[in-house]
């Protein structure tokens, strides 16, 4: 995991201003609590980018220089805040290095079977060079070269006669030349059998080396495990009792108001605590067809077809984030290649939950709008494993993969309209047809067919769609859109 990547996961925290905030909230015991929560979680993610800055030393000529910090010293600095972030990191960082280890061990071990290939083949062709004994046996024996693969061996052959002095030279060359290449790949194939010893010892190093590193800390959370579970001579309790007792004791002496504003907030009220109190009394007011029952029976419902909605919103930006590592890692040198690859098809084939899953259909339009023929599974399965990548295969996945990133942030503007509207209806029947309406529109774009229009005019995001679709011709496009049911204007 890199620095970048993970830093990345960590959301911003702003501290409010105390005085604005006890205004809104109208309660200075809560707003107090709650900047303090704010101060405590920017502390501690200032602390934790802290660990990443360089680190000044003396260079060989005296000079200072910056280089990045060690694991072992972004390590302690993390999990005195958070030792939970800081494991994150860690086991992030030794699983990527174990992912390149790994990668290299396998081209290794590839390298040492072609190794062997070409020695073995070297001396079938010297084998069946050998065989020529005489002027009849001469064009049997060239024959037999090119079916067994050696032409380049027969074209040589065919320049000397059958039975000359220099065809005999050519044979003890080609013989002197077998064996030296026998030696030679045996030599290169220790050399890397060597390398591929030395990664084994560096992947065990690294296991212990990783395991010192957590274990004093695993040791220190054990012992504060203890010491939490541990009653105090004086109390008879223990730390987690105690702290269950303060809550009940800070409970108590807080207004019944700060208590069910509380409690709203748990149950998915959004506003201030001035909010909730208009809110509240509105709740109280006597209506004709409306009670504080509907209205609790209405929030029930959005909060069950909201789920899903906001399970597929935080799935999202994970498939985002997939792709953008795996672009990041195509674009790299052989190393980050082989481990993108497998990035790549996380990218394209890995599910990501309710209602933002990249379908079949869906990944054969991208592919076939960037000019690849067949399926995309057979156009990924043509260059994997099969060593560094060629400029335009780069830019061929670069751009499939941009195509992704824009459907996967299509799909989630989709959804995040969804659930502004779910929070802002104001009955069941109009939850259920945002909801059925949603969906509609996300199976359409999962099956592979553009959006119906049905005389509406067409709006950006879809004329998008419909571009891409066409293979960047416009003038295809507008007849794609206007064939489906949209006015173009």
């Amino acid at each position: 995991m890199s620095p970048t990547a993970f830093l990345g996961q960590l959301k911003p925290f702003e501290l409010p201003d105390p005085v604005d905030e006890r205004r809104k909230l109208a309660d200075l015991s809560l707003a107090e609590s709650q900047a303090a929560e704010y101060k405590n979680k920017a502390a501690e993610q200032t602390a934790i980018k802290s660990a990443f800055q360089p680190v000044k030393e003396v260079g060989a000529d005296g000079q200072p220089v910056l280089r990045q910090p060690k694991l072992e010293e972004i390590f302690p600095k993390i999990a005195a805040v958070n030792p939970a972030a800081a494991f994150s990191y860690a086991k992030g960082v030794h699983e990527q290095e174990t992912a390149q280890r790994e990668a290299k061990k396998a081209e290794i071990t590839q390298q040492i079977e072609q190794n062997k290939l070409d020695a073995a083949k070297a001396e079938d062709a010297a084998n069946i060079i050998g065989s020529a004994t005489d002027e009849r046996s001469f064009p049997l024996v060239i024959q037999n070269l090119i079916q067994r693969g050696h032409t380049e061996a027969a074209k040589q052959m065919a320049q000397y006669k059958p039975g000359s002095p220099e065809f005999a030279a050519f044979q003890k060359q080609v013989v002197a030349g077998t064996q030296d290449a026998k030696t030679k790949a045996e030599l290169a194939s220790k050399a890397l059998t060597d390398q591929h010893t030395q990664l084994q010892i560096d992947q065990a190093t690294a296991e212990e080396k990783q395991k010192a590193l957590l274990r004093p800390w695993q040791l220190l959370a054990e012992k504060n495990k203890a010491l939490t579970s541990t009653p105090s001579p004086e109390t008879g309790l223990t730390k987690e009792q105690q702290a269950q007792l303060d809550q009940q004791k800070a409970a108590a002496t807080e207004t019944t108001d700060t208590r069910n504003y509380k409690k709203a907030l748990a149950e998915g009220f959004k506003g201030t605590f001035l909010d909730y109190q208009k809110f509240d009394a509105n709740l109280k007011t006597p209506k004709p067809d409306t009670g504080i029952a509907a209205q609790g029976l209405l929030d029930r419902e959005a909060n069950t077809y909201r789920a899903p909605h906001q399970k597929a919103l935080t799935d999202a930006d994970a498939k985002l984030q997939t792709v953008a590592d795996a672009k990041a890692m195509i674009n790299s040198g052989a190393e980050g290649q082989a481990l993108g690859l497998p990035k790549v098809l996380s990218a394209l084939v890995g599910g990501v939950g309710s209602g933002l899953r990249m379908t079949q259909p869906e990944l054969n339009s991208i592919a076939n709008a960037r000019g690849v023929v067949g399926d995309i599974q057979g156009f990924f399965n043509s260059f994997t494993g099969k060593g560094k990548l060629t400029g335009e295969q780069k830019r061929q996945l670069t751009q499939i993969l941009d195509d992704v990133k824009a459907r996967v942030e299509q799909k989630r503007a989709i959804v995040n309209d969804a659930l502004d509207r779910i929070n802002s209806a104001g009955s069941k029947a109009e939850i259920v047809k945002v909801d059925s309406e949603t969906r509609a529109k996300l199976h359409e774009m999962e099956t592979g067919t553009l959006p119906k229009g049905n005389g509406k005019t067409i709006d950006k995001a879809t004329a998008q769609e419909f571009y891409k679709a066409a293979g960047g011709d416009p003038k295809k496009a507008q007849k794609l859109a206007e064939d489906n049911g949209w006015k173009v204007q």
